[in-house]
Order: C-alpha cells, then structure tokens, then sequence
C-alpha cells in the first residue's frame, strides 16, 4: 500500500482517516454495551430478552449514524479544510477519502448488532470465513492500485467502502437466515433504553480518550511535523494491527463467556476465565511482538521499499503499549460484565487525556 500510493498518499490517507475515527469512538462504545447487553440476555436463557436487546441496538445505532454524519458533515469537515496540514494540490482528494471513510464508518455502526449476535453465539467459523474473505479483498485492492493509471487515493478510499458493504451484507444475510434473534422489529422499551445508553455513555467516555491517545497522537505530529511522520505512525499502525489481530481475535472467542459466568453467578470458574486469558492474550503476543521488535529493522527493509523515518522506533514502542494492553484486557472486559463501569472510565480516561497535554506541551 505504501509502494502503491506514495509516502505522502499513504500520509494523507491515514490522516484523514484518522480525522473519521474520532467520531467512530461511539462505534466502540456501542458495541461494547450491545455484546455485553446481549451475552447476559443469552447467559440468563432469555430468548425475548436477546430478541428485543438486538432490535433496540440496531433502532440506537441507526440514529447515531445520522447523527456522525451530521457532525462529519459540519464539524469535521471545517477542520479538514482549515486546520490539517495537506498539500493544496491533494485537497480534492483528500475531500473525497473523508466523504467515503465517513460512509464506511456509518456501515459499520449499522453491522455492530450483527457482528455481536455472531460473537455471542460463538459462530467463530463464520467470523473467521469472513475475516479471511475481508483480507483477501483488502490485498487485492492494493494489487490492483499497482497496475491503474487513476488517481490510486481516490480509487482505494472507494473500493475499500465496497469491501465494508459486501461484509455487511454477509453478515446480516448470516444472521437473517441462522440466527432467530437477528430479525428486526422496531419497538420502543424506555427501561431497556436507558440501560443501554448509561452503559454506552460511559464506554463512550472511556472510548473518546482512547481515541484521543492514538488519533490525537496522530494528528498533533501532523500539526508540527507534516505527513511524512504521518507515513511512519501508518506504518506502525499496520504492523501492530497485524500482530494484535491475532491475539484480539483469540479474546472474541472468550468473551462471550465472561458476561455468561457473572450472568449465572459463577464467580470461582469466572476468575480463572480471567487469569488464564489474561497469561494466554500476553504470551501469545509475546511469541509474535519479541522477535519482530529485535528485529525491526531488517523487517521494514524486507517488507518495504521506502521505510519512512521514525518507522522502527514507532513500531517497538506501540508493540510494547499492546503488550501491556492484551494483559489487561480480560480484566477490563470482566468490569463490563457487571455493567457498573463508571467509576473505570473515569480513572482511564483521565489517564490517557493526560498523555494528549503532556505530548502537546512536550512538541
């Protein structure tokens, strides 16, 4: 991707699409509260609950759709124009990458209640057909950048919108046809409602802060150094995107039976859930991180024609960051479980907003 479309291409690219993640922060949060809504109303057996615990996510993630878009639209698009630090003569395109990455990010609000029905229901064969399916494509789209004459960052912002709608589309055909409670049917249960928006406004709050932590890094080294560094901080986001994907998707697969265990009351067989995972989620990553950070390097320059500077220290320090992560994970996601989770995205927040002043003051 890098070689397809340039250093400054691939630099604008990820800030841009960087700019969009800070609205999908609610995408997190609300698919947080859904699996976790979802996973009790299953652990309990209650088959209408999960039913209507679906259909009110979805009624929610439609409306919050309309509402990014709205802000996108307005806000976002002020701070596009004026405040990011772009060429002039990519301007236009860089217009064109936001207006798609924006319908990419509301595609992937509406497929939340699908995905966490497939999760809860621990249909992993699904989930691992559709990611394999969704990486081939990916790659494919980079292979064909090659070999186009078009304007390469335009045309891969649109074909990676396709590749979102085919995975949608797969999802929620799975799900109308295998899962019961995939079916939607608007209703209005004002309980069930604020249940779930208390839930999803404080794992919004928590999520804005890790959103800022990574988009807020990105955009600040923008701010003061351009897209060139933007190049580096891209490629190190793909490097632990890769290594981590392993382990997150090893975490999707015990999730489900976090939320299930506190739901039936089964603390004792619960905390060993989380101890073992926990071990398990740090040395799988482990086995993958260690040899790649002593080796960096030699990697970059194997995997890459042009290696943007500041790309290997970049990687070591976010593999480092994941490391730490993936063995706090299942603790974080046991918290969920018991819906109470005030009190820890204060703390975390507060933490990582931190990191943003303190960068800030430092540049």
């Amino acid at each position: 991707m890098l070689n397809a479309l340039g250093v400054e291409d691939f630099g604008i690219y990820n800030i841009v699409g960087g700019v969009v993640i800070l609205f999908s922060f609610i995408n997190n949060a609300l698919s947080s509260a859904t699996q976790r809504f979802l996973n009790f109303e299953i652990g309990r057996g209650d088959v209408l609950g999960t039913k209507r615990v679906f259909s009110m996510s979805l009624t929610i993630h439609l409306f919050v759709a309309l509402f990014v878009v709205l802000l996108a639209e307005t806000v976002g698009l002020w701070f596009l124009n004026t405040q990011m630090n772009i060429p002039t003569e990519r301007m236009a395109a860089a217009n064109l990458v936001y207006q798609f990455s924006i319908l990419t990010v509301c595609i992937s609000f509406v497929q939340i209640p699908y995905y966490a029905s497939v999760v809860a229901y621990e249909k992993m064969s699904f989930f691992a057909y559709i990611a394999i399916i969704e990486v081939i494509l990916k790659l494919l789209i980079v292979v064909l950048l090659i070999y186009v004459g078009f304007d390469k960052l335009r045309l891969y912002s649109i074909l990676t919108f396709l590749v979102a709608v085919l995975v949608f589309v797969c999802y929620k055909y799975y799900c109308n046809t295998r899962l019961d409670i995939s079916r939607y049917k608007y209703f209005w249960d004002k309980i069930l409602f604020s249940k779930l928006l208390n839930f999803s406004g404080w794992m919004l709050f928590g999520a804005a802060a890790g959103v800022s932590a990574t988009q807020g890094v990105n955009i600040l080294l923008n701010i003061f150094y351009g897209v060139t560094v933007n190049a580096a901080m891209g490629i190190s986001t793909q490097v632990n995107s890769a290594v981590n994907k392993f382990v997150s998707n090893f975490q999707t697969a015990f999730m489900p039976q976090i939320t299930k265990l506190y739901a039936i009351g089964d603390f004792e067989h619960l905390r060993k859930l989380i101890g073992q995972s926990s071990r398990f989620s740090f040395l799988l990553l482990f086995a993958l991180a260690c040899p790649l950070m002593l080796n960096i390097d030699f990697v970059l320059k194997l995997w890459l024609k042009t290696v943007p500077e500041y790309s290997s220290v970049f990687c070591i320090l976010i593999l480092i960051y994941s490391l730490v992560e993936a063995a706090s994970k299942p603790v974080g996601l046991a918290i969920h479980a018991t819906g109470k989770v005030k009190f820890y995205n204060i703390v975390m927040s507060i933490a990582l907003l931190m990191n943003i002043i303190f960068l800030y003051m430092y540049l």
